[in-house]
């Protein structure tokens, strides 16, 4: 019941957020979005749905999504990255690593106008509801030190999921299933790009190893956004990260960070946006 409290409470700033922040979207489009998010949420809390793949409404059309609370994940992602557009020049290429269900594509594509987007997705569910979300392409792997396959872990939630195994007494709630890995320097797709504007990684805690695995892919990008742990099970955490980035890539710089999200008043992570001074 908490947990659900906790959600009703983050929704609820959210909204205002949208409403009272997030410029160059018009009122109409967001009430209708508020709206058909708590539709869906009681459509499926009613009929005791979590997985079925069910057409809502994103700010630009149909999205899809396999949970009650997809779409209030798309919501944070507009909240939470709007800022991103003062950066980024018109039409960027985007890679997205950790894509979930396509949140941050539909931001990517229809705010950011983005001409150029790669998603990374593991888990075979939220893939195949990605797929239906994306026009541009996808990858059916997680990113890692070594191309190989690996067990990962799964809460309650997909949105959580990570190769980091976890620790406590949710534990016991987590199944895990066997993924595909890749190092993403190894991924032709990649390799093709002459640039990327914003490489954005989200992997709950396997951000270290996803970094280890794109010495050179981080040379061509000009923007990197990383859901950095403080507080979760995590292969490398936010100072892990920081001496890492620090010796290998001391040309890139600390250009924003955030986190206004907390559970059980612990601030659980933190979004840092790098900037590449060689390239910016």
């Amino acid at each position: 019941m908490k947990q659900y409290i906790w959600l009703l409470q983050r929704s609820l700033y959210l909204d205002l957020q949208l409403l009272l922040e997030v410029p160059d979207i018009s009122w109409s489009s967001k009430i209708v979005f508020i709206y058909s998010k708590y539709v869906s949420i009681i459509w499926n809390a009613y009929n005791n749905k979590k997985s079925i793949v069910k057409k809502g409404k994103s700010f630009n059309g149909d999205f899809y999504f396999n949970d009650e609370f997809a779409t209030g994940l798309l919501q944070s992602i507009y909240c939470h990255n709007y800022f991103l557009r003062s950066h980024l020049p018109s039409a960027p290429v985007v890679v997205d690593i950790g894509a979930n269900i396509g949140q941050f594509y539909a931001f990517s594509k229809h705010y950011l106008g983005a001409s150029t987007i790669i998603s990374f997705e593991p888990i075979k569910r939220c893939f195949d509801t990605l797929k239906l979300n994306s026009t541009h392409t996808v990858i059916n792997a997680a990113i890692g030190p070594q191309d190989c396959e690996q067990e990962i872990f799964i809460d309650d939630r997909d949105i959580f999921a990570s190769l980091v195994k976890p620790k406590g007494p949710m534990s016991d709630r987590v199944s895990s299933q066997v993924v595909r890995v890749l190092r993403l320097d190894t991924v032709q797709e990649i390799a093709d790009l002459k640039y990327i504007d914003l490489l954005k990684i989200d992997t709950e805690g396997y951000e270290l190893e996803v970094l280890r695995s794109a010495r050179l892919t981080l040379q061509k990008c000009k923007y990197i956004l990383i859901e950095c742990s403080l507080d979760r099970p995590n292969s490398g955490g936010l100072d892990e990260v920081y001496k890492f980035i620090l010796k290998v890539f001391p040309e890139l710089i600390i250009v924003d960070i955030f986190s206004n999200i907390r559970k059980n008043n612990k601030l659980e992570w933190v979004e840092i946006l790098w900037k590449n001074t060689k390239l910016v």
